[in-house]
């Protein structure tokens, strides 16, 4: 069958939406570096040229699972805080934790693949994936701002770059491969599996340390 252009804004979601869910398959099941745009051409309706005509790069896909990701993290968190009546520290902690529990996609592609996406995506879609992300941050922002009313700005400014960094490097200590398993045993420090729900409250709860 003949490729026949979008040519409606929905239309174009479609198509986008179908090549960002075949690369996701793709990358849940064998990783980062296994997925290309041939091998998305072979388990969707387009061909290369065709998704080189939404996408220039792999990595514009990415983008947009990220963009997609930061967008219900935003609506998730936002659902989570309006439900919430008992506005303690320690809440505030499991609220965050359990959010981020739902987001493995995103803090796997923050911490190990970012630059990589960035640098390899046309100015103009980095500028729409950065508005998403500044858009959640407002949102956060302002359950903190709703938890904490009391704090310092200088010092909930400080706890959200924290959190920050502390997202973007996450990923790595908690989430390991076979090769990786196998190196540390071998090194003398065996691995542990360490709960991210946990690990991630418990952290939480000393980045909030300062936050009354």
């Amino acid at each position: 069958m003949d490729f026949q252009r979008a040519r409606t804004p929905e239309q174009i979601e479609n198509r986008q939406n179908e090549i960002i869910l075949a690369c996701k398959e793709i990358y849940e099941k064998d990783g980062y570096d296994a997925v290309t745009i041939k091998g998305i051409s072979e388990i969707t309706s387009f061909t290369r040229p065709a998704i080189y005509s939404y996408y220039k790069t792999k990595e514009e896909i990415f983008l947009d699972i990220l963009k997609e990701e930061f967008a219900l993290w935003h609506s998730d968190l936002v659902n989570r805080c309006s439900m919430e009546k008992n506005h303690t520290r320690e809440q505030f902690c499991t609220v965050l934790s359990d959010s981020l529990c739902d987001r493995t996609i995103l803090l796997e592609l923050l911490a190990v693949h970012l630059n990589t996406i960035e640098n390899n995506t046309r100015l103009e879609r980095l500028v729409e994936f950065k508005k998403t992300v500044y858009q959640f941050l407002d949102a956060f922002k302002s359950e903190i701002d709703c938890f904490f009313p009391k704090q310092d700005e200088h010092i909930k400014d400080e706890f959200l770059n924290m959190f920050l960094i502390y997202i973007n490097g996450l990923y790595p200590h908690i989430f390991h491969s076979k090769i990786q398993k196998e190196a540390m045993a071998l090194a003398g420090r065996p691995h542990t599996q360490r709960d991210l729900k946990k690990v991630c409250f418990q952290d939480l709860l000393l980045l909030t340390n300062q936050l009354q």
